[in-house]
């Protein structure tokens, strides 16, 4: 479960609030083998008439990723994912892809940076380029600090989060 307060600057508007809120699940699909990554399925829905007005559609939005990981060493690690959302406005399908390095400054806390973008059919991708940390205030609780900009002109010319992040515990059945 996860939601974020948002700031966005493009040329033609500014606006902030808290994002709607986002539902889903991450399982591990395999682990990782030599060189071979962890490889994650990842599927989560936006609640569209939550979260500030402004984020407000006319849709759900689903989502469903493939995530990669690789531990480059003990405290640095990759991240890549590729996959599909819905709009909450129009209701289209995009195609989104990251990736993303992490470096672990504490138990609790990892810094990154991460290429990120979108891509809509008959629309021009936009990319983004942010960096952050986030941090475990519990087991289960993960904040998130992020700032960045866009790389294209239908992208936002900066954006500021601030995330929320709460894992349900999920117990494994014993044989």
């Amino acid at each position: 479960m996860q939601t974020a307060i948002t700031h966005n600057t493009s040329e033609e508007i500014s606006f902030r609030g808290v994002s709607p809120l986002v539902i889903g699940f991450k399982t591990k699909l395999f682990p990782s083998k030599n060189i071979l990554p962890d490889v994650y399925l990842m599927a989560n829905i936006g609640l569209h008439k939550t979260g500030s007005k402004i984020y407000h559609g006319t849709f759900l939005s689903p989502s469903l990723n493939l995530i990669f990981g690789n531990q480059l060493n003990e405290k640095t690690s990759l991240q890549y994912n590729v996959g599909s959302k819905w709009d909450t406005g129009t209701g289209q399908q995009m195609t989104t892809y990251s990736i993303s390095g992490l470096y672990q400054v504490t138990p609790k806390s990892v810094l990154f940076a991460e290429y990120f973008g979108y891509s809509a059919k008959n629309q021009s991708s936009n990319h983004h380029l942010d960096g952050g940390i986030t941090y475990n205030i519990l087991q289960n609780l993960t904040f998130e600090n992020s700032v960045g900009f866009g790389l294209t002109e239908n992208a936002p010319n900066y954006f500021a989060n601030f995330k929320i992040n709460y894992t349900f515990p999920v117990s494994k059945k014993s044989d």
